[in-house]
């Protein structure tokens, strides 16, 4: 929008009587203004005529009826000036705006008319354009107007599932009505009366207010339109139920149509009847035919599928289940006997099948009534009986809490390890926590205590009985497969843990072979048996002190009871006893167990070593050979034939016990040779060994060591020393006896 501005350099004042002269603002517009603009100031003044009245307003009725003519109200007759054309003029150009912004306000509403009949729809419409306070019309700089131009009486030519009408009390509200469940004609002729309200001003040489322009005229019928105002209703759209109705023959019903069809889009309520229905009479398939319709008249068919067949007798014959075991199609033929057609008699188990009616599972214990159906393969007969069942513990570990309730039970039935209630009163664990392990018979040498299992699960005391048989245990299980149960709330005499054998007691393991309150079974294919290996009875072992690892394990089956056998055998300490300490000392030992089907498990057992206070030992070589002598007529001294020959004296006795000690030695056994054996001390002093010789002495040190060894120089040590005037002879062999005395204390 260009604006021009005009000054004016000097200002005129006219005096009359009655006319005030005001000096204002003016400007001039460029053609194709807006109205609705307000025009920079003018300099010029306004001659303003006397106060007239206020200006009247357009009424229209609440009620908007068609007309054919529109009464039009002429220009009131003027005293001086008339510009009723300038301001028709004026209207003219503005009308086209605001009728294209009506149009707009309806096409572009974010709501739309429902398509079901008394759906209403309010559109507020732009129905009036302001004119500014002293604005120029086109081509015309001697006239101003200001006031409003307006659109009115506004109708359509609307069909009879629709009115449109003013908003009462409103000029500005339509509201759109849904008269009947019909589709819509959205594409209509607009009708309407325009009208202006102007304050007029003229101008010779100054601006005077003029007599006021106001008229009424009809702008007959523009169109059509695609307003687009209504929601188009949807296509009826039905889904007809897929399973078979089953019918006995001969019967009498009453068919409701709604029983048999979904319905997933329609315009408003859909109502539906029968146009044929299914025979009784006649026995077989059938399908049956139903008409729907909804409130817009759209119509479907579908059809349903039936079945009439006529009604098998039978018996139910009681069963006695075990706990967690499958049941089978071949297996539910037995719990049906006499199963008779009424028009055919008695029917052979190859031309009938038996089929569970409800789910049931043997996952509890207890007595139930179990619904089966019989039917026909020959025919469409059929009959439902409730068959009496008792689930009892089969091959189970059976698992109960503090309190004595049966909390659950792990099962094996066809090689399926299974966890399942056995108590549907019991709703949580109560004072003892579950844990349960499965160690897989493919795994290698497994140490059950030590090894990850394959599968591992935790109940706490604190968690409900249900999250029992959610427990990531289930599954095939192989013969050697190995089961840990442990339950912090086992005591003594307890039945936390029970194992049955095809529904009966079989066992509780006693209190003093469990270890860490868990209990190992292995599967044998069979049932569960206790995992021997790890039940072991143990007792303590006496071991001296600062006994060697090679000494406890030449001795390790000595911790158990039970022999070692082949199937059953010690293999090595994991962690040995201290025997450098007195008393019960701890240690830990690996043993192995071969199963049934070849599998080997191991087990780490924590045994006790009682450890003495220790002794102090001697030992010696067994025999000490001399070198061969060859007489002559000098003395000789011979020596012994090996040099590491040597004496150990092993003393393990507690720091508190140790004291001296000294080794004394003799010979006799030879009283040839026995004056020659000789022993030669460190000073190479000589002393006869026919009486005891002191050959080593010990102090008590706490830095002593626990072995000594005693060795000699070849020139040291026990010798034979021969004078050359003996009685040795020749060719001769001769032995003798050494005797070794080790006293304690001092000399």
């Amino acid at each position: 929008m260009k604006t021009l501005m005009k000054r004016f350099t000097s200002i005129v004042c006219i005096i009359s009587i009655g006319v005030s002269v005001i000096p204002v603002n003016a400007a001039e517009v460029d053609r194709g203004i807006s109205a609705s603009k307000i025009l920079a100031d003018s300099k010029d003044p306004i001659i303003e005529a006397e106060p007239q009245a206020e200006l009247p307003k357009v009424q229209t009725p609440e009620k908007v009826v068609p007309k054919a003519n529109i009464e039009k109200t002429r220009p009131q007759t003027r005293t001086n000036y008339s510009y009723y054309l300038e301001a028709r003029e004026l209207e003219d150009s503005l009308i086209p705006g605001i009728r294209n912004n009506i149009i707009d306000a309806i096409k572009t509403s974010s709501k739309k008319l429902g398509y079901l009949k008394g759906s209403t729809l309010e559109v507020k419409i732009p129905y009036m354009e302001t004119v500014p306070e002293f604005y120029y019309p086109p081509n015309n700089t001697t006239i101003r107007f200001s006031g409003r131009i307006e659109i009115s009486d506004i109708s359509f030519n609307t069909d009879d599932t629709v009115s449109i009408a003013y908003k009462p009390g409103t000029l500005d509200t339509l509201v759109f009505t849904k008269l009947k469940n019909e589709p819509s004609n959205t594409s209509l002729n607009l009708t309407y009366s325009k009208a202006h309200i102007l304050h007029t001003y003229s101008r010779l040489i100054f601006w005077t207010k003029v007599e006021d322009e106001i008229e009424k005229r009809a702008a007959g019928s523009i169109g059509a339109y695609q307003l687009g105002f209504a929601e188009a209703a949807p296509e009826l759209e039905v889904e007809a139920k897929k399973e078979v109705t089953r019918l006995v023959s001969n019967s009498e019903h009453t068919f409701k149509a709604e029983d048999y069809y979904t319905v997933k889009k329609s315009a408003g309520k859909v109502t539906a009847k029968f146009l044929t229905q299914p025979d009784t009479s006649k026995i077989g398939t059938m399908k049956a035919t139903i008409e729907l319709t909804d409130e817009y008249k759209q119509t479907t068919t579908i059809e349903v599928p039936f079945e009439v067949y006529e009604e098998l007798s039978a018996d139910p014959v009681a069963q006695d289940l075990v706990l967690g075991s499958k049941i089978t199609t071949d297996m539910l033929h037995g719990w049906v006997k006499n199963v008779t057609s009424l028009s055919t008699g008695e029917i052979s188990p190859t031309d009938y099948e038996v089929k569970l009616t409800d789910e049931f599972t043997t996952t509890a214990i207890g007595d139930f009534n179990v619904k089966v159906s019989v039917s026909s393969k020959v025919s469409n007969d059929k009959v439902e009986v409730s068959v009496p069942v008792t689930v009892s513990m089969g091959d189970a570990i059976e698992l109960s809490n503090t309190q004595g309730e049966k909390i659950g039970a792990l099962t094996v039935n066809d090689n399926q390890l299974s966890l399942v209630n056995v108590d549907q009163k019991v709703t949580g664990v109560i004072g003892n926590d579950i844990e349960i392990a499965v160690f897989d018979g493919n795994m290698q040498l497994p140490i059950l205590n030590q090894t990850k299992p394959s599968k591992h699960a935790k109940l706490a005391a604190t968690a409900n009985k249900s999250e029992f048989i959610k427990l990531p245990i289930a599954g095939t299980i192989t013969k050697d497969t190995v089961i840990k149960v442990a339950n912090n709330g086992m005591k003594e005499d307890t039945e936390l843990l029970i194992n049955y054998y095809s529904g009966i007691k079989e066992w509780k393991m006693p209190y003093r072979f469990i270890e860490d309150q868990a209990i190992y079974y292995h599967y044998n294919g069979e049932r569960f048996e206790a995992v021997e290996v790890a039940h072991l009875t143990k007792k303590t072992v006496a071991i001296k002190r600062m006994a060697t690892h090679q000494d406890l394990d030449k001795v390790g089956n000595e911790f158990f009871l039970k022999p070692m056998d082949q199937t059953i055998k010690f293999i090595s300490f994991s962690e040995y006893p201290d025997t450098s300490k007195v008393g019960k000392q701890p240690g830990k030992i690996i043993v192995e167990q071969t199963l049934p089907a070849g599998n080997k498990v191991r087990f780490e057992h924590n045994v006790e070593a009682d450890i003495d206070t220790g002794t102090i030992s001697f030992a010696a070589d067994k025999t000490m050979v001399f070198d061969d002598i060859t007489l002559t007529n000098k003395n000789m001294t011979v020596g012994r034939l090996s040099d590491d020959w040597q004496l150990k004296v092993n003393d393990t006795r507690i720091e508190t016990l140790k004291s001296d000690w000294q080794l004394y030695a003799k010979v006799s056994g030879d009283k040839t040779l026995d004056p020659y054996m000789t022993y030669v001390d460190e000073s190479n002093g000589k002393h006869s060994m026919l009486e005891n010789v002191p050959i080593y002495q010990q102090k008590q040190s706490v830095e002593a060591a626990n072995e000594t060894i005693i060795k000699w120089e070849a020139n040291q040590g026990i010798m034979l020393d021969i004078p050359k005037n003996s009685d040795l002879q020749a060719d001769e062999k001769y032995q003798s006896t050494i005797e070794w005395t080790l006293v304690l204390g001092e000399e």
